[in-house]
């Protein structure tokens, strides 16, 4: 039999199932347990084709692939009895060990890095938690910081799941109820939470507070504003004096459920009455199908991708043409690069909006770094 390389030595039948299986064995140890020897009696159990050959001179092979594992220092074949029968085939009554000191050697011809005492720790803690979860192998690798036990994340996910058989709850109160005051923690990871935990429990979307500033004529649409402090403004901007102003923290996160009578809850200011706010209620129920919308935002991506994400679930959605325009004509000498702006996360820029006009008039000036803010609008 040919003498094979390393690299073409790892790939063959059954050494690459023995040595992955030894990997194994040494990611789910402990820095105490590594000290103890791996090691096993070479049976027909653990290695078939040494006993039951499927075709002739395999069992032959098969050592003789054990017989280069161990030239490369990899495993160490001993014989379980000083004194051998003349009839017993050489692998029978052997005992093969793994040679710890090959692991760094065996990663790199497997591309299996190391993994941490930390992962091999949250990999124990996950073995023992793992059917208490529906979908466990979202936990299966560590969640967040080293600096916590495994045992401890794994004590705080349990009690959530018994919490929540009892009572349900969003993802920031679990955060802060149960993992060191994190209210962030779960931030925009319901889904995850729900996919976690499963449907026996209940997760609520996090209520979206929508402020709306209602004018003193009657209403005839919406604008949406990007910042607060514009949307504190606009109550003096004449252009938008028969549009009622919304403005909400989160417009990323919020979008999908904008709709929902549990996730939303109304602050109104203004000239407040009940046949306004009655009517905005009713529009909002109806999916405000029947009533013209307007965004106004910053002009950089991330202005735009709200503007995107807001016209998924409000098709009729434009541009407000007043506000940009102004904005426009400020870029020639009021802008700025995104180095400036500090905005290490918006330099995806989307290629389309879904309004012509916003293509045409803006989405180029964000291609050429002249980002202006909302609030500069006067």
């Amino acid at each position: 039999m040919k003498k094979f390389s390393r690299e073409q030595l790892i790939n063959q039948s059954p050494v690459k199932d023995l040595i992955i299986d030894f990997l194994i064995k040494l990611e789910v140890q402990s820095s105490e347990e590594r000290k103890k020897s791996i090691s096993f009696p070479i049976t027909e159990k653990k290695i078939p084709s040494l006993f039951s050959p499927e075709y002739l001179d395999q069992d032959t092979e098969t050592w003789q692939l054990l017989v280069q594992s161990s030239e490369y220092g990899w495993i160490e074949l001993n014989s379980i009895r000083k004194k051998r029968a003349p009839h017993w085939n050489p692998w029978q009554n052997c005992r093969l060990a793994y040679n710890f000191d090959a692991e760094g050697e065996l990663r790199v011809l497997l591309n299996r890095p190391r993994v941490s005492e930390y992962q091999t720790l949250w990999f124990q803690e996950w073995i023992k938690y793992e059917s208490f979860f529906s979908k466990a192998e979202l936990l299966k690798t560590p969640f967040s910081d080293e600096a916590l036990s495994p045992e401890d994340w794994f004590h705080r996910f349990v009690q959530v799941g018994r919490a929540l058989m009892e009572s349900p709850m969003t993802a920031y109160q679990i955060g802060a109820r149960f993992f060191w005051g994190n209210s962030k923690l779960f931030k925009g990871k319901e889904v995850w939470l729900r996919d976690l935990y499963g449907s026996q429990v209940m997760i609520f979307d996090r209520t979206i507070l929508l402020h709306a500033f209602l004018p003193e004529v009657t209403f005839k649409g919406i604008l949406f504003l990007e910042n607060q402090d514009s949307y504190i403004d606009s109550s003096e901007w004449p252009e938008a004096s028969e549009l009622i102003k919304i403005y909400m923290q989160g417009y990323k996160g919020a979008t999908n459920n904008l709709f929902s009578d549990r996730t939303i809850q109304w602050h109104f200011s203004g000239a407040i009455n009940s046949e306004a706010v009655n009517k905005l209620k009713k529009c909002w129920q109806e999916n405000l199908v029947n009533l013209p919308l307007y965004y106004f935002g910053d002009i950089d991506p991330e202005g735009l991708r709200i503007f995107s994400q807001i016209k998924k679930n409000m098709p009729s959605l434009m541009a407000w043409q007043p506000g940009y325009t102004n904005l426009i004509r400020q870029s020639i000498k009021n802008s700025h690069c995104p180095v400036f702006a500090q905005k290490k996360g918006q330099q995806i820029i989307v290629e389309t909006t879904g309004d012509k006009w916003l293509d045409i008039n803006v989405l180029p000036l964000i291609k050429n770094n002249k980002w202006v803010n909302q609030e500069a609008y006067f």
